[in-house]
């Protein structure tokens, strides 16, 4: 049995279709990358797949347990968007606290999990991302290669209501 499986997902932004009939399984601990033109509705999946868009029709099951219906909060699964900066007008500290804060993480654990989050950037701790240089931006892609499936999860899983988390 596949640890992800997603079965016939489908979605429509009004009239317009993103995603009919999109089928996938996934092993425990495979990487898998959705390929396709823009506007092929590669994001959408993603987003059904962590809840953060409703499923028109379909299933998302995790390891049996079919998560459709629950909101994404309960599913642990990570998002993250193609600019690594989701408010550009906050530091790079604000952003990874802005989740935790509204999930009500208990002040000392989020403080702890920013710091160990960000010492793999700590030149861009209180930048703007707009003010950081070309050389910073290469090592945080780069230092987000290395750390980011771990970080995700990390942040996934602080955020969860759950104890429900992926393996």
């Amino acid at each position: 049995m596949a640890y992800l499986s997603v079965q016939g997902l489908s979605n429509r932004y009004g009239e317009a279709i993103a995603v009919q009939g999109f089928s996938l399984e996934v092993e425990q601990g495979a990487f898998v990358s959705l390929l396709g033109p823009s506007g092929s509705g590669k994001s959408s999946v993603l987003r059904m797949i962590a809840g953060l868009t409703l499923v028109d029709a379909g299933s998302v099951a995790v390891d049996g347990r079919d998560v459709t219906a629950l909101p994404a909060r309960q599913r642990c699964f990570g998002y993250v968007f193609q600019s690594y900066a989701l408010f550009p007008h906050l530091s790079a500290r604000r952003n990874v606290a802005f989740p935790m804060q509204v999930a009500r993480v208990p002040r000392r654990e989020r403080e702890e999990t920013i710091e160990r989050l960000l010492q793999t950037v700590e030149e861009l701790r209180s930048r703007v991302p707009k003010t950081t240089t070309a050389n910073a931006d290469r090592h945080l892609r780069r230092d987000q290669d290395r750390t980011c499936e771990k970080h995700r999860r990390d942040i996934a899983c602080h955020l969860s209501a759950s104890s429900f988390c992926l393996g």
